[in-house]
Parts: C-alpha cells; structure tokens; sequence
C-alpha cells in the first residue's frame, strides 16, 4: 500500500467521524442579539465592581459560617479556631460594609418611582448589614474569649449574620434588576447551613 493510499484511506475512514462530531446537537444555538447587553456607564460599573467587592466579603463571611456549623458537633479545639476565624471574617464584613454605606450614601438616580425606592431600600440594608456585621464581630469575639466556647453565643450569632446577609442579597439584587445592570449579587453559589 502507498502512501497516498494509506493517506486516502485514513481520509475516507475518519470522514464519518469527523462529519458526526461536527453534526450540532439538535438544540438552537442562542443567539446573542436576542438579550444583547447594553454598555454600562461609569457609574454604573462603579456600582457594580463596588456589589463585587462587597459580595467576595461576604462569600468569606459565610464559607466559615459554614465551617463553623460542623465545629459545633467538633471537638473543642475546632470549635475554638473555627469561631477566631468567624470572628476574623465578621470584622473584614464589618469594614467591608461600612466602606459601601458610605459610597452608598453618594449614590442618586434619575428614576424617582423605582430607582429611589430601589436605592433606598439598598441603603437599609447596607445599613442592617453594617449592624449585623459590628454584633457578629464583638459577640464573637467574647464567644471565644470564654472557655469553654459559648457555642450557643456562636450559633446566634451565626444566624443573626447570615440573615442580614441574605437580605442585602435580595436587596442589592433588586436594586441591580431596576437599574437593569446584570450581575447576580449571590454569584453561582449560595452555601447552605443545616
């Protein structure tokens, strides 16, 4: 057999896989001008880099919130460096959301049925979540001076964070949703306590 046999060959015999793997799936590809995505000003994406900034913060908050449910069935030792770690986390959360209190409070929009009513409802929360981040942090940090830990201390305060975090969630998504800038404030995971 020649080269150029073997060569036609080869051709013929890997043209059917070759067409099969190129066959589309049977699904329409999306089309993108369909929900195109208009340009954001500069304020615009200021706020939006700003809800990411504060977002990272607080998926930090949360992880060792996380961690810190299983520390309570843990041992002591666990238990003790998981809540240093949550008391850590809740100090970042607490400078994190005062810095966004205040860019917030700069914040205006030409919408003055939804887009202030969006944006007020944004600043209370802010607010609330600056609170919750400031009684996470000093409950937390007596939680772990007292020995034993104070694990029911912890677990109250845990709840108390992550509820005035999920409420920012919703109302930063709100706030995003009538200023129609896409970004979904919770990112592509949302951690689950038991």
């Amino acid at each position: 057999m020649t080269v150029r046999a073997a060569m036609l060959t080869l051709l013929l015999v890997g043209s059917p896989a070759l067409a099969a793997a190129q066959q589309s799936s049977g699904l329409p590809t999306p089309d993108k001008s369909l929900w195109p995505e208009r340009p954001l000003s500069p304020p615009e994406t200021e706020l939006r880099e700003a809800v990411i900034v504060l977002r990272d913060t607080l998926f930090s908050v949360e992880a060792v919130a996380v961690r810190l449910e299983r520390g309570f069935g843990g041992s002591p030792a666990v238990l003790l460096a998981t809540g240093r770690a949550f008391h850590l986390e809740c100090a970042r959360g607490t400078r994190a959301s005062a810095q966004m209190r205040t860019y917030a409070a700069g914040l205006s929009t030409d919408n003055a049925k939804w887009g202030d009513l969006a944006l007020g409802d944004f600043r209370k929360s802010v607010a609330a979540l600056e609170g919750a981040m400031k009684r996470c942090d000093e409950a937390s940090a007596q939680a772990i001076t007292v020995a034993p830990v104070d694990a029911e201390a912890l677990r109250l305060t845990q709840v108390s964070a992550m509820k005035a975090i999920r409420d920012y969630q919703l109302s930063v998504k709100g706030l995003l949703r009538t200023l129609q800038i896409p970004l979904d404030p919770r990112g592509s995971r949302v951690p689950v306590l038991n």
